[in-house]
């Protein structure tokens, strides 16, 4: 995936859009495989703390176009992949004794 990202800030909120680059990257190589495409956009926004602890919302909304028809097993192997983007972040934010 080859894409692009356009951030926002206000009070309390972050937007961070995301689309694919449509140009012709170089990629050193000529590679015979189909350059698949994301576009999606994250929202992180503050809530009321509770517990004295902050609180946060993040919510991920993306589209991805494959280029092609991919098997149920590697999409289903692979999607646990793609997601750890979000579990990281869970991860990394977590204020939990």
């Amino acid at each position: 995936f080859v894409t692009k990202q356009i951030w926002r800030s206000e009070e309390g909120k972050v937007v961070i859009a995301f689309e694919p680059v449509r140009e012709i990257v170089d990629y050193g190589v000529k590679l015979r495989k189909t350059r698949a495409s994301t576009k999606g956009l994250w929202v992180i926004e503050d809530l009321p703390p509770r517990g004295g602890a902050k609180q946060s919302q993040i919510t991920l909304v993306a589209q991805v176009d494959a280029g092609g028809a991919i098997p149920t097993w590697v999409a289903d192997k692979k999607m646990p992949e793609a997601l750890s983007s979000v579990q990281e972040a869970i991860d990394e934010f977590r204020q939990d004794d």
